[in-house]
């Protein structure tokens, strides 16, 4: 039997390039399509590295606040992982599609805090 070639496949119209190929794929959309979410992925990567952290220095302030309180170590040993499970349940139950409720909660207290300001002295007179 005769294998045809690509030369006697173009002539019947069977065989496209792969320029022609990627072309009718919409393979320019398909890669703007893939850049847009690897895109959220990072911006994703760098909000969960934030909450983790949040949430890592909640854990290590309830551990200092209960040494410092004077409770037993199996009582802080406890308290950890219940703490980390409320902390991961609250922060993916109640935070927005994008962001945590931790993440968002602290940057809402860091703008919402009044900035004291500093009043200056009147510079004071020398007496003649």
């Amino acid at each position: 039997m005769n294998r045809p070639n690509k030369r006697k496949m173009r002539k019947a119209g069977l065989f496209i390039s792969s320029a022609e190929f990627m072309d009718k794929l919409g393979y320019t959309e398909l890669f703007e399509q893939h850049r847009k979410q690897v895109k959220t992925m990072e911006k994703n990567k760098k909000i969960a590295h934030l909450d983790t952290g949040m949430k890592g220095a909640a854990v290590g302030l309830l551990t200092y606040v209960g040494v410092q309180q004077g409770w037993s170590a199996e009582l802080i040993a406890a308290l950890v992982p219940v703490a980390s499970v409320v902390l991961s349940f609250v922060s993916s139950k109640i935070g927005d599609k994008n962001t945590t409720l931790l993440l968002k909660l602290a940057v809402q207290a860091v703008e919402a805090a009044p900035v004291k300001k500093v009043a200056k002295k009147a510079p004071v007179k020398k007496a003649k």
